[in-house]
């Protein structure tokens, strides 16, 4: 037997009417017994998947005088039947399920789940009064050992009727709903939620049960039912963006983005699931539970306006309604902090918008398709509920898009999907074990000051698809209790070490091209993290010093060390009002020179001051080497012809294999300077386009940033690395003699007097050594790179075709150079090992 099975018990269910009368009595504690004439009622076809409903008549027989027994109950039996008939009325191809038996058993096991979590929510309100919920008689969850038991029986709520998604219902009923959310969130509050149903990630496990094709196919059912001009044209721009919210659990997992202290939410707020009084309209009790988690109680809001109000009414009363739910928080918390401001919560509602709105489209899909198909429905009926239907999902897509690009250009909306932060603490800093609580306490602390964090703290990711070895936070600190005189920064910047978006890179390519393949390679990789945190932190301790420098200032930093009790992390300087540079971007020669420059006066302070720390002396590039298997760098070059198989770059790559045996595991970079005993300065190691920050007006120079490849080595490197990333190719060979030239006489010029560590021809030399080193550990990424920047959905086709053959002359230019310089250094006198211990 299993839930999508027709059974003999009620409803076609497991459960038989022996096992409901058991639990029920027991439940009353009465001898009373169910007469002849009790009966059932389906009260739930049509307006809901997971379960069958019952309105049960018990017929008591003997009660005793006195005995208060509820003549009609409603039980609510989890069941996979409902929806199986619905998919399989869906046209091919727009199914939620198609496959075999293992996606319908995986689905079983998430109603069993499900289920199990309506019990706990009932069971956690149940001391709560004057909540808008339906009393609980009893529930029986499930277990491993008895997997048809469950069930659940709840009060019957008489002249009550459910809201219907074909219905315009008003502003006035949804106000008291958001009333009655505020109110339930408040209670969430008081009391520590320990059910471990109810610390679970409700849609964590989305993508297993849907895959992406299938999620598509979900919305183009509307084309089924509308196949207007309108339709159409959202479903084209719908198309473009829908890849970057596939399985997102972005609605349960904000709240530890954030740093905000969550509630508990319906999570499945539809129509379907409010009843209200069948004379007046009022609110009677919010119903079904199942996907109840913690997160943030815009959620709730969200859905009851999508799913009841026209499509005017929710635009204009959307400002009014979330203060509406805000204000009955914070009456009910009984004089305690609420968790966020209103501010706060206006800025997530933007952010949620179109989680919710798309979720809330693909369940209002099949709620049209339902009620198209019911040959109860006279024409007439059927065409006006379409149409009321139409004007809410077609309102809700134009919506989604207009919230999709105002997240875009006004916020840096946190992480989408779930990447194992399930077992992180609530106030998990951007998927990381940095809790809000511990951030505030290190920066506090560093800035000598009593204020505190307000209730509008928040946090952006500033580092997604721009770095692989960190999560990188501008933190808004909203500062409470300042002093007048106190200048507190109002943003700082906060990177936590973290292996996650080097993860996300990898799985994106095809299993061939993958840097890493095994658990023993990503621990090395771990490891090394470590490694370049600890020496970012060095950099920053070894500058603090000198103040002419453009390097963001360090606030504090905690190492990575063993055994130790405070996570490693590093918050620095905001710098206001800068950009990145752009590996995409044709950057210029103004440009080129400034770093430059500021590259010849930090090598400069390195050879004022001796650097010392052993962290400078680390083989990084040896490390790195050790992790990525010969074969795979050796292959790394093959998928540019994905990119470009024009006969220039398929003979580049060509010409590049050949050579690129004799430069796997080079360190040549960290160990130039003692083969050829020049003294070393400090070098940044890393010095992409990405690393650099110019004003975002002028585009000068404004600070050089990521310093984790910090080591002993020669000055040209950095400036090499910069030039690759930057330039086009004919330009950087033209500029090559003058950029080094700069680089060369701002060391000079700041070294007082001290005799550099080689002369300017000698500087040269050193490029010509270290390019192919410099050249090939730069474009090993940059396919990558590629392939992550082209995929963006929504860049129009012409930027698209630029910003590919930006990088394409880059990259191939750098192939070539690669090639011609390796023939040059076979030729001088001066020789160097490739590899040394």
């Amino acid at each position: 037997m299993s839930l999508h099975d027709k059974l003999d018990g009620i409803l076609h269910t497991q459960v038989t009417w022996g096992d409901f009368e058991k639990h029920l009595r027991s439940a009353l504690k009465t001898e009373a017994k169910f007469g002849s004439g009790k009966n059932v009622i389906d009260i739930g076809e049509g307006n809901g998947f997971a379960s069958r409903c019952g309105l049960i008549s018990c017929n008591w027989i003997g009660a005793e005088e006195g005995e208060n027994l509820p003549e009609s109950v409603v039980i609510k039996i989890p069941s996979a039947l409902p929806f199986r008939l619905l998919n399989d009325s869906m046209p091919e191809g727009h199914r939620m399920l198609e496959g075999d038996a293992s996606m319908w058993e995986a689905m079983e096991g998430k109603l069993r789940e499900v289920h199990n979590i309506e019990v706990a929510t009932y069971e956690y309100f149940e001391e709560f009064e004057g909540l808008s919920m339906p009393k609980k008689y009893y529930g029986v969850m499930f277990t491993p050992e008895d997997k048809l038991c469950g069930q659940i029986c709840l009060e019957y709520m008489r002249n009550s009727r459910i809201m219907n998604l074909h219905e315009e219902h008003t502003v006035k009923q949804v106000k008291q709903i958001a009333r009655a959310l505020g109110r339930i969130q408040a209670c969430s509050l008081k009391k520590e939620v320990t059910a471990p149903e109810l610390l679970l990630d409700f849609f964590s496990d989305y993508a297993k049960q849907v895959p992406m094709e299938a999620y598509y196919g979900m919305f183009k059912g509307i084309l089924a039912i509308d196949s207007s001009e309108r339709t159409t044209t959202l479903m084209e721009k719908l198309d473009v963006i829908l890849p970057e919210y596939y399985a997102t659990t972005l609605a349960v997992t904000i709240h530890k983005q954030m740093g905000i202290t969550p509630v508990l939410v319906n999570g499945d707020l539809r129509t379907e699931n409010v009843l209200i009084d069948k004379d007046s309209g009022d609110l009677l009790a919010l119903i079904d539970w199942q996907c109840t988690h913690l997160g943030v109680g815009i959620e709730d809001l969200l859905r009851i306006m999508l799913f009841a109000l026209p499509a005017k009414h929710r635009r204009d009363s959307d400002a009014m309604l979330v203060e509406e739910m805000y204000n009955s928080l914070e009456e009910n918390l009984d004089g305690a902090e609420p968790p966020y401001s209103l501010d706060t919560l206006r800025s997530i509602f933007d952010i949620l918008f179109p989680h919710c709105a798309l979720y809330f489209a693909i369940g209002s899909i099949l709620l049209m398709t339902n009620n198209a198909n019911d040959s109860s429905l006279s024409m007439e009926e059927k065409e006006k509920r379409k149409a009321v239907e139409l004007d809410k999902v077609l309102a809700a897509f134009e919506d989604v898009l207009v919230y999709h690009e105002k997240n875009k250009d006004n916020f840096s909306a946190p992480i989408m999907t779930n990447n194992n932060i399930e077992n992180l603490p609530a106030d998990a800093i951007l998927e990381t074990p940095v809790t809000w609580g511990e951030f505030e306490e290190h920066l506090r602390s560093a800035l000598k000051t009593e204020a505190k964090f307000g209730a509008d703290k928040a946090v952006m990711d500033i580092g997604d698809g721009t770095g692989f070895s960190s999560r990188c936070a501008l933190i808004t600190c909203n500062w409470i209790g300042a002093d007048k005189d106190e200048k507190l920064p109002k943003k700082v910047i906060l990177k936590i070490p973290s292996i996650v978006p080097m993860r996300r890179v990898n799985e994106a390519l095809p299993k061939e091209e993958r840097m890493f393949d095994s658990e023993e390679a990503w621990a090395h990789l771990e490891r090394q993290l470590i490694d370049v945190h600890n020496i970012e932190i060095e950099t920053y301790n070894f500058f603090a010093e000198f103040n002419h420098l453009q390097m963001p200032k360090m606030y504090y930093g905690y190492r990575y060390e063993k055994d130790a009790k405070i996570n490693g992390q590093i918050c620095m300087e905001f710098v206001e009002n800068t950009a990145m540079m752009n590996f995409t971007e044709a950057h210029s020669l103004k440009q080129l020179k400034q770093v430059a420059k500021a590259l010849g006066k930090m090598h400069a302070c390195s050879i004022n001051k001796d650097a010392t720390s052993p962290d400078f002396s680390k083989d990084i590039y040896g490390e790195f080497a050790s992790t990525m298997p010969k074969e795979v760098y050796c292959s790394a070059f093959k998928p540019l012809v994905q990119f470009d198989s024009s006969p220039r770059t398929v003979k580049a790559i060509e010409d590049i294999e050949k050579i690129l045996p004799d430069y796997y595991g080079s360190n040549l970079p960290s160990t130039i300077h003692k083969q050829l005993k020049y003294r070393p300065v400090l070098v940044n190691g890393d010095m992409r386009t990405e690393n650099i920050l110019v004003d975002q007006k002028t585009g000068d120079l404004a600070a050089l940033i990521d310093w984790q490849c910090t080591h002993h080595g020669v000055s040209v490197e950095d400036l090499l690395r910069i030039t690759l990333f930057g330039q086009p190719a004919q330009e950087r060979r033209d500029s090559k003699d003058e950029l080094i030239n700069i680089l060369y006489n701002s060391m000079v010029d700041d070294l007082n007097g001290v005799t550099p560590p080689y002369t300017l021809s000698q500087l040269k030399e050193l490029y010509d050594i270290l390019m192919p080193h410099a050249g090939l550990f730069a474009v090993a990424s940059m396919p990558i790179l590629m392939k992550t920047i082209l995929s963006r959905p929504g860049i129009p086709d012409e930027i698209r075709a630029k910003i590919f053959a930006v990088q394409l002359d880059k990259v191939v230019g750098i192939l070539e150079d690669i090639v011609s310089y390796d023939e040059l250094n076979k030729k001088s006198s001066r020789k160097v090992v490739f590899k040394t211990e």
